[in-house]
């Protein structure tokens, strides 16, 4: 994963396996938390209620039996965040700028492009 990826590895994997927004519902009702992947494909499992039958068995495919910790919306956020700003920041935008529009401090804004 480059610099300027905005998501983790398993949000990619996810996002390629169940498509963007369920992996965002997913993220927005379990994220931070482990999520267990069951065995056998039921509706009244967890994650079905969460993502339904069609995406949970795409996900069993890779997991099943398994227990995935997902990351937290806000970190996913912060990178998608992270990746505007170094763009912005490449294409000349002034630090003090990118700064107020983040609500960052200027240091802040330097930590994030030093990454």
């Amino acid at each position: 994963m480059s610099n300027c990826e905005p998501l983790s590895p398993l949000v990619l994997e996810l996002i390629d396996m169940i498509g963007k927004r369920t992996t965002m519902a997913l993220l927005r009702a379990a994220g931070g938390q482990l999520i267990y992947v069951p065995r056998k494909l039921t509706a009244n499992t967890k994650l079905a209620q969460m993502v339904g039958l069609q995406a949970t068995h795409r996900m069993m495919t890779r997991w099943s039996g398994q227990q995935i910790r997902l990351p937290g919306l806000a970190a996913t956020d912060r990178a998608k965040r992270d990746m505007v700003i170094k763009r912005n920041a490449a294409a000349g935008q002034p630090i003090d700028r990118l700064a107020a529009q983040n609500g960052l401090t200027v240091r802040q804004i330097y930590n994030i492009l030093s990454r």
